[in-house]
């Protein structure tokens, strides 16, 4: 099965281009748990870093002059 692995991904190269690769390898890469637990986790912080800067915001316009 080696070669139908280099004819698989010629065929991508010929019909969708070095772009159609590219995200093919990025949509197997997504399927590797690592991946995916890594994605998570920086979501994740992103969220919460948003959140505690929306929170600081309202919390300075609460505040008295």
């Amino acid at each position: 099965m080696l070669g139908f692995n280099r004819a698989e991904a010629r065929q991508m190269g010929l019909l969708y281009g070095n772009q159609g690769l590219l995200i093919e390898r990025w949509a197997e890469d997504l399927k590797q748990p690592g991946t995916q637990a890594i994605l998570i986790a920086l979501f994740s912080i992103l969220l919460a870093a948003g959140c505690f800067y929306f929170a600081r915001l309202l919390d300075i316009d609460d505040e008295p002059v």
